[in-house]
């Protein structure tokens, strides 16, 4: 990756943390007006995405602070990025075309597709470590909240 395009994608990961932070924050005060028994899970499922935002917000920031500090780098601070190479742009766009997916192949296998699709825009490199989290998270968390919780999840063609 280039210096340029490193300053670009530190940058977007900024924007990314700021807007994952907001989304979180919005989120949590909305769970707060939930009735005791619905706030449960809400609570500190915004709470932990808000933490993780600030924890992305705090490390780009250090990163771009880094980069501005180095006199020699010579990166521009108006560079482009085509929109298909716009982490952020990208995300957003997932995160639109998650629900439709939902509606027709059901909550496991839109989670898979959008999980193999995040980790791999997000720079994960093995096959194998995006296949596992991509296999098992939506496998555990549909366990967790359809079997156990009895939350009812979108069902796709295949019946999950």
């Amino acid at each position: 990756m280039s210096k340029k395009s490193k300053a670009v994608s530190s940058q977007h990961e900024l924007y990314f943390a700021a807007f994952v932070t907001i989304l979180g924050l919005v989120a949590l005060v909305m769970a707060f007006g939930f009735s005791p028994r619905a706030r449960i899970l809400p609570i500190p499922v915004t709470l932990l995405l808000t933490i993780m935002g600030l924890v992305q917000f705090w490390n780009s920031w250090k990163q771009m602070t880094f980069e501005k500090s180095n006199k020699d780098t010579g990166i521009s601070a108006n560079a482009t990025v085509p929109f298909y190479r716009n982490p952020l742009l990208m995300t957003i766009i997932c995160i639109l075309i998650y629900p439709l997916l939902l509606k027709f192949l059901g909550f496991i296998v839109s989670s898979l597709l959008a999980m193999v699709y995040l980790m791999r825009l997000r720079g994960v490199k093995s096959w194998f470590t995006t296949s596992v989290f991509s296999i098992i998270t939506p496998i555990l968390v549909y366990y967790l909240f359809n079997v156990i919780g009895g939350t009812n999840f979108p069902k796709g063609p295949w019946g999950f």
